[in-house]
Protein backbone atom coordinates (compact mmCIF):
# COMPACT_ATOMS: atom_id res chain seq x y z
CA UNK A 1 0.00 0.00 0.00
CA UNK A 2 0.99 3.44 -0.57
CA UNK A 3 0.59 6.47 1.29
CA UNK A 4 0.12 9.45 -0.67
CA UNK A 5 -0.74 13.16 1.33
CA UNK A 6 -2.28 15.99 -0.31
CA UNK A 7 -0.50 18.95 -0.93
CA UNK A 8 -1.56 20.73 1.91
CA UNK A 9 -0.87 17.78 4.05
CA UNK A 10 2.52 17.90 3.13
CA UNK A 11 2.91 21.04 3.77
CA UNK A 12 1.16 20.99 6.71
CA UNK A 13 3.49 18.69 8.06
CA UNK A 14 6.43 20.71 7.21
CA UNK A 15 5.15 23.75 8.71
CA UNK A 16 4.29 21.97 11.93
CA UNK A 17 8.49 20.40 11.38
CA UNK A 18 9.25 23.83 11.19
CA UNK A 19 7.39 25.00 14.21
CA UNK A 20 8.24 22.30 16.89
CA UNK A 21 12.00 22.45 16.21
CA UNK A 22 12.02 26.24 16.57
CA UNK A 23 10.44 25.67 20.00
CA UNK A 24 13.17 23.18 20.90
CA UNK A 25 16.29 21.62 19.02
CA UNK A 26 15.05 18.28 17.99
CA UNK A 27 12.02 18.50 19.25
CA UNK A 28 10.12 18.53 15.29
CA UNK A 29 12.21 15.67 13.94
CA UNK A 30 9.98 14.00 17.32
CA UNK A 31 7.26 14.68 15.98
CA UNK A 32 8.28 13.67 12.68
CA UNK A 33 9.25 10.03 14.17
CA UNK A 34 5.52 9.67 15.88
CA UNK A 35 3.89 10.66 12.37
CA UNK A 36 5.74 8.24 10.80
CA UNK A 37 4.82 5.68 13.45
CA UNK A 38 0.86 6.11 12.80
CA UNK A 39 1.34 5.95 9.00
CA UNK A 40 3.26 2.47 9.40
CA UNK A 41 -0.18 1.44 11.87
CA UNK A 42 -2.71 3.44 9.09
CA UNK A 43 -0.42 1.45 6.44
CA UNK A 44 -0.27 -1.92 8.37
CA UNK A 45 -4.30 -1.58 9.30
CA UNK A 46 -6.30 1.50 8.62
CA UNK A 47 -9.71 -0.15 9.80
CA UNK A 48 -8.23 -0.02 13.34
CA UNK A 49 -9.11 3.90 13.39
CA UNK A 50 -12.29 5.18 13.75
CA UNK A 51 -14.20 6.49 11.26
CA UNK A 52 -14.45 10.46 12.11
CA UNK A 53 -16.72 11.73 9.74
CA UNK A 54 -18.85 10.32 6.98
CA UNK A 55 -15.86 8.12 5.01
CA UNK A 56 -12.98 9.86 6.41
CA UNK A 57 -11.23 8.10 9.33
CA UNK A 58 -8.94 9.62 12.10
CA UNK A 59 -5.46 8.57 13.44
CA UNK A 60 -3.83 10.89 16.84
CA UNK A 61 -0.47 11.44 16.25
CA UNK A 62 1.28 10.64 19.96
CA UNK A 63 2.60 13.40 21.68
CA UNK A 64 1.54 16.20 20.12
CA UNK A 65 -2.16 17.97 19.06
CA UNK A 66 -2.27 16.80 15.60
CA UNK A 67 -4.29 13.80 13.53
CA UNK A 68 -4.10 12.33 10.35
CA UNK A 69 -7.10 12.10 8.70
CA UNK A 70 -7.89 9.65 5.51
CA UNK A 71 -9.79 7.47 3.34
CA UNK A 72 -9.00 4.08 2.74
CA UNK A 73 -9.92 1.61 0.19
CA UNK A 74 -11.40 -0.63 3.14
CA UNK A 75 -13.72 2.23 3.49
CA UNK A 76 -14.07 3.54 -0.34
CA UNK A 77 -12.99 1.13 -2.67
CA UNK A 78 -10.77 1.87 -5.38
CA UNK A 79 -9.49 5.30 -2.93
CA UNK A 80 -5.69 6.59 -4.04
CA UNK A 81 -5.38 6.47 -0.35
CA UNK A 82 -4.93 10.43 0.02
CA UNK A 83 -4.46 11.40 3.60
CA UNK A 84 -5.08 14.79 5.00
CA UNK A 85 -3.18 16.10 8.07
CA UNK A 86 -4.87 18.67 11.06
CA UNK A 87 -4.28 20.05 14.30
CA UNK A 88 -7.00 19.01 16.85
Amino acid sequence: MTIKLSPFAEQDLDDTLEFYNGQMEGLGFEFLHEAKLIFERVQENPCQFPIAHKKMRKAKINRFPFNIFFVDEFTIPDSKYVYFSEYK
